[in-house]
């Protein structure tokens, strides 16, 4: 999901004719992708908050010595 930064105009998934997006609105799916890459949307995360994301990290496994 993201929230629009810049109108635009888009065929949300599924649907078959574009809708004008203003400022502060949402889309999902692929539309976000790519309002995502054009600079017309920020991820939720990143728009909510102001700052990206923390990256999920995997946990390590501590090696257990032999008993």
């Amino acid at each position: 999901m993201a929230k629009v930064i810049k109108s635009f105009k888009g065929v949300p998934d599924g649907k078959v004719y574009p809708i004008e997006f203003a400022e502060g609105d949402t889309v999902e799916g692929e539309l976000a992708e790519v309002a995502i890459a054009e600079g017309w949307a920020e991820a939720e995360g990143r728009a909510a908050g102001g700052e990206k994301p923390a990256p999920k990290v995997a946990a390590r496994r501590r090696a257990q010595p032999d008993t």
